[in-house]
């Protein structure tokens, strides 16, 4: 559960700064922090974080794309090629956020 993940930082630009820090869990705080504000300026840089050497990382970076919806539509084609992955929890999330990406669409 992510209880005040942007823990009274409302800008965007300070958690993309933490997605380069070398602590895993504060990447993975950044990445969840983007999610919750739902900002598609941030897609982008939460696709250069399916990279990340830390699955934990990877995971919040495909929950946080599912987090943002419609406004991640641009992260569907590779969060489909993820569901042919050998990762069964990154197949789960990835389907998870792709049918949240598309449910807000059909509203």
């Amino acid at each position: 559960m992510l209880i005040n993940a942007c823990a009274g930082k409302d800008s965007p630009a300070y958690w993309v700064e933490n997605l380069r820090h070398p602590d895993p869990a504060t990447r993975v705080l950044a990445a969840q922090a983007l999610g919750e504000t739902r900002d598609s300026t941030v897609v982008p840089v939460l696709l250069s974080t399916l990279k990340d050497p830390d699955r934990a990382v990877r995971v919040a970076a495909v929950r946080a794309l599912g987090r943002i919806g419609p406004g991640a539509r641009a992260a569907a084609p590779i969060l489909r090629e993820m569901l042919a992955g050998k990762d069964e929890g990154l197949r789960d999330e990835a389907s998870r956020s792709l049918e949240k990406i598309a449910a807000a669409n059909r509203k």
